[in-house]
């Protein structure tokens, strides 16, 4: 007996196996994006399995900055969802290659394979370079991104780093579960989130000066996003505070569905932020402050008092550092 003798749900259900899932919310190391070409390739019988359940199998066409798929590709593969990954790491290996920059092949590849925007459904890019020319053409994208689920663009550069305007993915991702900034400014972003409603994953980081939002903005931005599970925002560089006026706060937005909150910046911003926002199931949280010589945040005391999970520590530890002060809290479990 051979595998011949199995059926065809038999068999689709071992590709299904096989191939595994690939985590919607970002782009999945783990994942084998190329694993159906294997299957393809067997026999005429098993590509036609494999090409009759596309979402089933969640097949995809995998782009890298080695390898695009604008050329010859598009025309051998059915027209499958696009994965877009571009890294360009500053290591040993790297250097002695000789390929220190990105090269106009491969900015020109990456930006062919982003005009399919009907079909592209993850964008992945981290630039550990100093010279970035890609991130100014995907700043420059004005069409609207229907199937995209999740958007990452990192990078180290520190000047000249492009903004991201207001028409950026055409103000319009509909699908999109994950959007992950580091280093990258976006001061615009409420045309996006506006269309971003099953949103489980925004993370800001390093956000410069010139993607400053303040944090009377930045919740009214994020009321919409009832199904939000995540949030971290962290900005680079301490920025300078007025004196803090008391006015009179709007009914506080609630997050049913956020369970973890990260913050990095001015312990002020956050106190703001926080007298904002319920967060009645939040299970996590990591605040880190810049160095400041006098801590006066009660607003974060409240935050901590209206939360089950801070009022449910059993332990608390201290540790000094020459870096800073950490304090840890930890449930009963």
């Amino acid at each position: 007996m051979t595998i011949n003798v199995l059926p065809d749900n038999v068999l689709l259900e071992t590709f299904d196996f096989y191939l595994g899932e690939d985590n919607p919310n970002q782009f999945d190391d783990g994942h084998d994006y190329d694993g159906w070409q294997t299957l393809v390739h067997v026999c005429r019988r098993w590509r036609c399995i494999v090409f009759a359940s596309p979402r089933r199998l969640d097949l995809k066409l995998y782009c890298t900055q080695q390898r695009s798929v604008y050329s010859k590709t598009l025309d051998i593969w059915p027209a499958l969802p696009i994965v877009i990954f571009s890294e360009y790491i500053q290591t040993k290996e790297y250097m002695q290659s000789m390929k220190s920059t990105q090269s106009k092949e491969d900015v020109a590849d990456i930006v062919a394979a982003l005009g399919h925007h009907n079909r592209v459904c993850k964008i992945h890019y981290d630039n550990h370079e100093f010279q970035d020319s890609l991130l100014k053409e995907v700043a420059a994208i004005d069409k609207p991104f229907l199937v995209l689920t999740s958007v990452r663009l990192g990078t180290f550069q520190r000047q000249n780093v492009p903004v991201l305007p207001n028409s950026f993915l055409g103000g319009s991702a509909p699908r999109l579960r994950s959007l992950d900034l580091y280093g990258v400014p976006y001061p615009s972003m409420g045309r996006l989130l506006s269309s971003t409603t099953n949103l489980v994953g925004l993370f800001l980081r390093c956000i410069p000066h010139s993607g400053y939002i303040a944090p009377e903005t930045i919740v009214p931005l994020l009321s919409t996003l009832s199904r939000l599970e995540s949030l971290k925002l962290g900005f680079e560089h301490p920025r300078s505070q007025a004196p803090r006026v008391i006015r009179h706060l709007p009914p506080r937005v609630v997050f049913p569905n956020l369970a973890y909150l990260g913050f990095a910046g001015n312990v002020e911003y956050l106190e703001d932020v926080l007298s904002q926002i319920e967060t009645p199931i939040l299970n996590q949280s990591d605040f880190y402050f810049f160095n400041q010589l006098v801590f006066d945040a009660p607003l974060l005391g409240h935050f901590i008092h209206r939360t089950e999970t801070f009022m449910t520590i059993h332990t608390a530890s201290v540790g000094f550092y020459s870096t800073g002060v950490v304090v840890t809290l930890f449930g009963p479990e």
